[in-house]
């Protein structure tokens, strides 16, 4: 199964946020609610970056956010699997065959 955001990304936004939680109480947290330690990562990609209603961001505060994200899953224990810029379908492509690699790892 594949997520987009979830409890790992809601704990890292409340921490960032200055959360009353521990770094500890979070991978506790993290801990009784398993997940598959590789996450994908879709990089900053200038060419197709468009802000609008929900994405008011500039360049320069996206490519933060993403360092900051990047930052939180690594300090919780998680690895990336970057993305590649690519077409929709290559993209597709990519992550079902990453994770036939991961199952087949299992």
């Amino acid at each position: 199964m594949l997520f987009d955001r979830g409890i790992p990304d809601a704990l890292g936004m409340t921490y960032e946020a200055g959360s009353s939680l521990t770094h500890v109480q979070i991978i506790r947290h993290l801990y009784e609610r398993p997940y598959n330690p590789t996450a994908f990562f879709f990089p900053y990609w200038e060419e197709i970056f468009k802000t609008d209603f929900e994405r008011d961001q500039s360049p320069e505060q996206a490519l933060g956010i993403a360092a900051s994200i990047r930052n939180w899953y690594h300090s919780v224990g998680f690895t990336f699997v970057e993305v590649p810029r690519a077409s929709p379908e290559e993209r597709v492509a990519f992550i079902l065959e990453q994770v036939e690699r991961l199952r087949a790892s299992e």
